[in-house]
């Protein structure tokens, strides 16, 4: 897919112009656009790998960790997730359409905050940072958020005047990300978008919070105090600056 096939349809999906100008950017890090992209590590083709998987002579699909499709999907549980997508949709592992639909669906229930920022944001530097930082999560994590946020600036002014008509809808019911970013201090009782981003980053480094739902409970409470205590913070559950600070820089 090119970058304009990508950005329009990141636009029926609802995302702001700033928001698929930041998805665009990173699925083009990822994948170029090729939703049949393997790993370069597997040294498997593209289209031998797909055929496998889809004819089901390969099975170790979500087992292998390598990267696959648009978005580069790597652990076996999310691409266990879009191994039974593909199949209940009874299309093939590598169908653009599906991978799209996929993503959303993973967005909207696992990475709330990422979804809440694609939707409503008008900055595509804070799209393509947000998306690379909280979902693809790739090595050298920071600088390629970094990368990825100014090539989302560089996509919104080639691809937006192509565009005349976006004017995606927005849930009214979800907060603007403005009020989300930068992150609150943020304590157990709490919730939003930000309370899911500190959860998913917790879990990602070990740090167990059981449930990832955007609510600051006391599963959540008790992984930050081990993260503050890890990193010689004071130990007192609140996600202030320095608590978000160091989570953040870690890779």
């Amino acid at each position: 897919m090119t970058e304009l096939e990508i950005f329009k349809k990141c636009l029926t999906l609802g995302m702001t112009p700033a928001g698929a100008a930041g998805c665009t950017a990173n699925i083009l890090a990822e994948s170029a656009g090729r939703p049949n992209n393997v790993e370069d590590r597997s040294g498997i083709s593209d289209s031998y790998y797909t055929e496998r998987v889809d004819s089901g002579a390969y099975d170790g699909f979500v087992t292998d960790r390598y990267g696959y499709g648009l978005c580069q999907w790597t652990s076996p549980s999310r691409k266990q997730a879009l191994l039974d997508y593909a199949r209940a949709h009874g299309v093939s592992i590598s169908d653009a359409d599906m991978q799209f639909q996929f993503l959303v669906r993973e967005m909207r229930n696992t990475y709330t905050y990422v979804w809440n920022i694609l939707t409503h944001t008008a900055d595509p530097y804070e799209a393509g940072y947000v998306v690379c930082k909280f979902y693809e999560i790739p090595a050298n994590t920071e600088q390629s958020s970094q990368s990825r946020g100014a090539r989302a600036r560089e996509i919104l002014a080639r691809c937006a005047p192509a565009t005349p008509d976006p004017a995606p809808v927005s849930d009214p019911d979800t907060k603007p990300a403005s009020e989300f970013w930068p992150p609150r201090m943020i304590c157990q009782g709490m919730e939003g978008p930000d309370v899911l981003a500190l959860q998913a980053l917790l879990t990602a480094h070990g740090y167990t919070v059981i449930v990832v739902n955007g609510v600051f409970d006391d599963g959540t409470d008790k992984a930050t105090r081990r993260f503050q205590e890890a990193e010689r913070l004071d130990v007192d559950g609140i996600a202030g600056p320095k608590t978000w600070a160091r989570i953040l820089a870690r890779e």
